[in-house]
């Protein structure tokens, strides 16, 4: 597994137990798609100078605790390890705020 493959699977493996400090906390574009007939919304974060037209890695801030894509942003870092690393980061909102267990 190369090395920044493991950084990106610690990293979201380890987002409900610490929080990155210095997070770029901006969320460059919200989008949406419509699945199993609901419309789920996300933010996208593009890292400085990203090339549309070449093929980019695209992982996903799965979170467990509600909210919106752009409230978990600046909490994780995960867009200051995007942009080092040259992906793309999505950040899903919760379809509603009740969690289910």
């Amino acid at each position: 597994m190369k090395q920044t493959t493991k950084k990106i699977v610690w990293l979201v493996a380890s987002l409900g137990i610490s929080t990155l400090a210095g997070s770029v906390g901006r969320c460059a574009e919200q989008r949406s798609l419509v699945h199993g007939g609901r419309k789920r919304t996300y933010h996208i974060h593009r890292p400085a100078g990203h090339d549309k037209s070449t093929p980019t890695a695209l992982v996903f801030c799965l979170h467990r605790h509600g909210g919106t894509g752009r409230e978990i942003e600046p909490r994780t870092g995960l867009s200051l390890l995007a942009d080092k690393e040259g992906f793309i980061a999505a950040y899903p909102n919760v379809l509603c705020r009740e969690v289910i267990l």
